[in-house]
């Protein structure tokens, strides 16, 4: 089972994977953020869980489009070269570079996610491996605007309304949104070719 927050991730991962709905080999839920839209029935029924999104990155190291995983079992992944070190959990936006370097020195994270510990906790519950795969759209330096939260609903569709309220009383966002919409496109293809990598590898003997 493939799992993700926003349902850009999931059509990117769909394109990349050549998946359709009849698919009887993955299949592909949308959970909104925090996991608002997330079923945990019939868990059970499947060999692992990818939990695959965005993320703020923690490590200065990482850049735009880097991706990074978190897994509950390290076996069931195979050895695929993939930068692996803890995810965080946050209960919101983390938009500022200083609450990501303070999260960063507390907890030694690579990034952030607002999914990660709930679907974790449901596949330990039902006995199977989760990888939590994550590409990053926003590095540790870099300030999101807490506003741009509220521009889309919990499966990250647009509100145009709200958009346009803002841009017009905060012209300067502008700028902003731009440059993150062009680095989510960018790491959301990242993140397709990792779920791909891994959904295509070899089960380890």
């Amino acid at each position: 089972m493939v799992l993700t927050a926003l349902t850009m991730e999931a059509k990117a991962i769909a394109a990349e994977l050549g998946w359709t709905p009849a698919d009887q080999d993955v299949c592909i839920q949308v959970i909104g953020l925090r996991a608002g839209r997330f079923d945990r029935g019939g868990l059970g029924q499947f060999d692992g869980v990818i939990l695959a999104g965005l993320a703020g990155g923690l490590d200065p190291a990482l850049g735009v489009g880097d991706v990074v995983c978190d897994a509950t079992r390290e076996k069931p992944w195979g050895d695929l070269p993939l930068r692996r070190g803890k995810i965080y959990t946050a209960d919101h936006l983390l938009a500022t570079a200083i609450e990501k370097a303070r999260l960063f020195r507390e907890t030694g994270c690579l990034a952030v996610d607002m999914e990660g510990g709930i679907v974790r906790a449901a596949a330990e519950s039902a006995g199977i491996p989760l990888l939590n795969i994550r590409a990053i759209s926003d590095t540790a330096g870099q300030s999101v605007p807490q506003r741009m939260v509220n521009w889309v609903d919990d499966v990250g569709r647009a509100r145009p309304g709200r958009v346009t309220a803002d841009l017009i009383a905060h012209p300067l966002l502008i700028a902003s949104m731009i440059r993150l919409g062009k680095q989510s496109r960018f790491a959301v293809r990242r993140l397709a070719e990792a779920v791909r990598q891994v959904v295509q590898s070899p089960a380890p003997v």
